[in-house]
């Protein structure tokens, strides 16, 4: 009879350290899925962000292009601008007032 007591306490004892492990996992388990949606949504704003960096940089050099090719300008001011003899430095309006 001692005996099955000795060994109804230990089971009960392994049972009991069975639940805290039990727990434990299931602890570490929700841990686990809360920093995975944190890197998820971590990475999902970065995409975002590197997309509209792109963006930005896209349209940086479209406009650098246009702005050197004279796009958008009349023929006669790419004419003058490629011409040497407009070459002067005149003062601008604003420099004179």
């Amino acid at each position: 009879m001692e005996e099955r007591t000795v060994l109804q306490d230990r089971m009960d004892q392994l049972n009991k350290e069975l639940e805290v492990r039990l727990e434990n996992e299931r602890e570490r388990k929700k841990s686990l899925e809360d920093l995975q949606t944190q890197i998820n949504s971590l990475n999902d704003d970065k995409r975002r962000k590197e997309r509209a960096l792109d963006a930005k940089m896209h349209e940086r050099d479209l406009l650098k292009d246009m702005v050197e090719k004279l796009e958008g300008y009349p023929e006669s001011i790419k004419f003058l601008n490629k011409s040497n003899k407009w070459t002067v430095k005149a003062p601008l309006l604003s420099d004179i007032i």
